[in-house]
């Protein structure tokens, strides 16, 4: 996984990745390299699982000319989109990158990204339990007009 990565970035594309684990699957086994690999590659370090128990978000002043607006996403029951059940707060890491996102609960980060010879957009909680279609389209929206420039 990490080399496919690594390829992707040294080829100068972006990524994009979101999930309730991106940070603490590195920190719970102690998995020093993967820590590493977040942060020189990613720009991304790990700071805590269970970051919140709601699950608003909004975008940072950091990064106000690509990003704006706020998100909710799920942390409930729901019929139709899964439980983020435990968000990730990440922090960014090394020059080029910024805190994108707060959790409005405690404004820990809720996303980091990057800007250099190439881009990431790392979220700690899944895109995919943003309730709102409207809210899930202006986010990825703003992600992919990131990416590409």
């Amino acid at each position: 996984f990490m080399q496919r990565i690594a390829q992707i970035t040294e080829s100068g594309a972006g990524i994009f990745m979101s999930g309730s684990y991106v940070g603490s699957d590195q920190i719970v086994p102690g998995d020093s390299t993967a820590i590493k690999f977040a942060a020189r590659t990613l720009h991304f370090l790990p700071r805590t699982g269970h970051a919140v128990r709601s699950g608003n978000v909004y975008s940072t002043d950091y990064t106000k000319t690509s990003f704006t607006g706020t998100f909710d996403f799920n942390t409930g029951f729901s019929k139709s989109v899964y439980t983020a059940e435990a968000p990730d707060a990440i922090e960014p890491a090394g020059k080029g990158a910024n805190c994108s996102f707060r959790y409005s609960e405690n404004n820990s980060s809720a996303g980091i990204t990057y800007k250099g010879s190439y881009r990431t957009v790392i979220l700690g909680f899944p895109f995919e339990t943003i309730v709102s279609e409207k809210q899930k389209d202006l986010l990825m929206r703003q992600v992919l007009n990131f990416l590409e420039k």
